[in-house]
């Protein structure tokens, strides 16, 4: 076995240690966020993978597979972090219809405006 084809062999083990321990945090993954980093680097080993199979066998019809799973990554990591985020709600997350019915003196607070005081200091 020559040198490259040694190198080949110790950079594929090394890249399915890394989608194998990818693989394990997606399944266990206690967050939605931890998995989404998983995923993607998942995606990334994947990458790796095909633009070492582009670089050692020469094969040039390999990289809009490449480019594919970049936008494939790109676009699912601003989704789930949208969602996650939760930047796509029509109500701010205070009058969500998930919190208590009844009045609280945060719900006065905001109702009495900014035009009185809070309390202890004069008017000016």
């Amino acid at each position: 076995m020559t040198t490259p084809w040694i190198v080949v062999a110790l950079m594929g083990a090394l890249l399915v240690a890394g989608c194998v321990l990818a693989l394990v945090r997606v399944v266990r993954g206690p967050s939605i966020l931890d998995r989404l980093i998983a995923t993607d680097v998942l995606l990334a080993a994947m990458m790796t993978g095909f633009a070492s199979l582009i670089v050692f066998l020469g094969r040039v019809d390999l990289m809009p597979l490449i480019l594919a799973i970049a936008m494939l990554g790109t676009v699912a990591s601003i989704s789930v972090a949208r969602y996650a985020s939760g930047a796509g709600r029509d109500t701010p997350p205070a009058l969500d219809s998930s919190s208590s019915s009844g009045a609280d003196e945060d719900d006065d607070v905001v109702l009495r405006g900014l035009d009185e005081p809070r309390g202890g200091g004069e008017r000016r």
